[in-house]
């Protein structure tokens, strides 16, 4: 409370630097108008200023103590300090813990493999990301038309553009004949400025949520730039309706939610939240939802020294009848978003009837700014209700946050329902984290290019907070029943923590799975081996990984590894790293189809099998998992 208070008024002056369109809801003073701030200060700030010095004092006095003796096992010390001061003081904390203790902890392990992977600064970790997929996302010189072959029907059209289906060329005639179809987003050049398509390549390239639309790459058609994305046919929720089951609602809405609370943690708001712009992956009847059209879409300007502040967005964009009252008034931030998702919530709960209707754009802005939502007789649960009119408050200071209202119990109910990992996703993690660190760079870029995938259900499982990420404990405890130890997941995860982020993400989960879902064609290897060749010289080289990945010391050690003493490496070196890993594949598609020869060496009991999911014993040692996979 007194950290709280002291950046709320003692540091005053600095808010006083910060214009009237910036806003900091994170802290008090900043919510509030400077008058009313200043006539609360007159009361409490002798009082503020007083306790922030017995605090300091109390902050130095705790850290002589911290260099001179070793906290005890389980107790853990909170030291109020600056901010600019916090992560220097963290860093000698962990600094002297790690002289003082003699034994290899799980904290020193981590460290040791961050290092190995050259995870060692929060800065470079964000350059690595964004290099990462950028490098890997646009390439303006090559020309779709020489990759795809473009249909003439139309499936989609928007003010400015037009989406039609494309077929890659690469994969036509592949011998496991893989259907590789996208869907590429034409501008006319006209009405949309180069500026504006640029800025939605940059937000979806940077995006990695398994709800939201992929951006494969940036291409030239007919001299005009064009997106090549992820194809989703299964039709917009628009084209879905109506919904029966409340259930079904209660799933979509938690999807929409998650990926809106990963957008919102990283700084992007959204601005378009409708039924169209909300697509199913597929036909299928559990397929998952997809957000699209970023064409609205914008980064938050943020300053560095002041976390949760933010600079007001005033443009008025977006679809009218899901658009929020600060959006009308021309004064908002992300939670904008956040009306739009009650608006959605209300709509297929009521066979898209929407929740103000009118004649004109006026009557429209006119009944959002000055009306409330109306519920009538609700036909569905109160929970349900509760949760429209959280999102729906016409104070964005009094509305959920999308973090919040992902954590709301209507969105909440039967999410984590108890299931089993397959066991040969289990075999394939032992198998990634054996890989050389050459091909598991190789297997993140095709999985970034990888639409769909049968273990995405796995993946928000495991993802218990529905963040669109999967944290540490998350992954060990989905991962406990494996068989590996709890060292040989610590182990696990660092490695598949490619872009080095302290997270697994959406696209990470997937390189562990690209082997067993089937065999790797020349045409995918030929592909990952064009995008790590940068320069397109015929071999892999020090300086494309550099360029890929960061040119960081540690990161050049970390490329060094994965060439092996090798200035560079040809495709056939590169195919070869593959080779053991298709036999290990068919390996697994054996302990798919064979029960006998698991019942053998892992003791897996006939009980085991539950709706046909194979399920894991409760605990294998890590030599019974090494026989079944050599």
């Amino acid at each position: 409370k007194i950290r709280t208070a002291a950046c709320s008024f003692s540091l005053l002056p600095s808010r006083r630097s910060l214009p009237n369109n910036w806003s900091c809801p994170s802290h008090l003073a900043c919510s509030l108008s400077i008058t009313r701030t200043l006539a609360l200060t007159k009361l409490i700030i002798t009082r503020l200023r007083s306790e922030q010095t017995s605090s300091q004092q109390h902050q130095r006095q705790q850290q002589q103590q911290q260099q001179q003796y070793q906290p005890a096992q389980g107790i853990h010390t909170t030291t109020i300090v600056p901010t600019d001061a916090r992560s220097q003081s963290t860093a000698s904390r962990e600094k002297d813990k790690a002289k003082q203790t003699p034994r290899v902890t799980a904290t020193t392990k981590q460290q040791q493999q961050k290092k190995k992977m050259g995870c060692n600064s929060s800065k470079q970790q964000l350059t690595n990301h964004e290099r990462l997929q950028e490098n890997l996302v646009k390439d303006e010189q090559r020309k779709a038309e020489q990759a795809y072959e473009i249909e003439q029907s139309v499936l989609a059209t928007g003010t400015s553009t037009q989406i039609r289906r494309g077929q890659s060329k690469a994969y036509k005639y592949t011998k496991t004949r893989r259907s590789k179809s996208v869907a590429i987003k034409l501008y006319d050049g006209k009405s949309t400025l180069p500026v504006d398509l640029k800025e939605e390549a940059n937000l979806l390239s940077a995006c990695d949520h398994p709800n939201v639309v992929k951006l494969y790459e940036v291409a030239k058609t007919n001299k005009q730039t064009s997106l090549v994305l992820e194809l989703c046919d299964g039709g917009t929720l628009q084209d879905n309706l109506p919904f029966k089951k409340e259930e079904k609602v209660v799933s979509i809405m938690r999807q929409i939610v998650s990926a809106i609370a990963y957008l919102h943690h990283n700084g992007i708001v959204h601005r378009d939240i409708e039924l169209s712009n909300i697509m199913f992956e597929d036909k299928s009847p559990d397929a998952s939802i997809k957000l699209i059209d970023f064409g609205c879409a914008t980064k938050l300007e943020r300053p560095k020294d002041r976390p949760g502040a933010f600079k007001y967005l005033q443009e008025k964009t977006g679809s009218i009848h899901t658009m929020a009252p600060e959006v009308i008034e021309g004064r908002y931030g992300p939670k904008c978003d956040v009306w739009s998702i009650g608006v959605v919530a209300y709509m297929l709960l009521n066979d898209g009837e929407k929740p103000f209707k009118g004649n004109s754009v006026a009557e429209y802005e006119n009944m959002i700014t000055k009306s409330r939502i109306p519920f009538g007789k609700w036909k569905h649960s109160d929970e349900s209700q509760k949760f429209i009119m959280e999102c729906t408050t016409t104070s964005p200071v009094s509305r959920l946050s999308a973090a919040q209202a992902l954590q709301h119990p209507w969105l909440q109910n039967n999410s984590n329902k108890k299931k089993y990992i397959p066991n040969e996703l289990a075999v394939s993690l032992a198998l990634f984290q054996r890989a050389s660190p050459l091909k598991r760079v190789a297997l993140n870029v095709l999985a970034m290019k990888h639409s769909g995938s049968k273990y995405r259900e796995v993946f928000q499982r495991l993802d218990l907070g529905h963040t669109g990420y999967l944290t540490k404990e998350e992954f060990i405890t989905g991962f406990a029943q494996s068989g590996l130890s709890k060292e040989e997941l610590e182990d696990a995860y660092y490695k598949l923590d490619v872009n080095c982020n302290d997270r697994i993400m959406y696209t990470e989960f997937l390189a562990t799975t690209m082997e067993v879902e089937g065999e790797l064609d020349d045409a995918q290897l030929r592909e990952a081996f064009d995008l790590l060749d940068t320069d397109h010289s015929g071999y892999i080289s020090k300086k494309n990984l550099v360029k890929i990945l960061g040119d960081s010391p540690a990161i050049k050690k970390v490329v060094a590894s994965m060439l092996q003493g090798h200035e560079e490496v040809s495709f056939d070196a590169f195919q070869k790293l593959f080779q053991r890993g298709h036999s290990l594949r068919r390996e697994i598609g054996m302990i798919r189809e064979t029960n006998s020869d698991l019942s053998a060496d892992i003791s897996v009991p006939s009980s085991s099998f539950e709706n046909g999911e194979h399920r894991m014993p409760s605990r294998v040692s890590s030599g019974q998992l090494e026989r079944v996979v050599e």
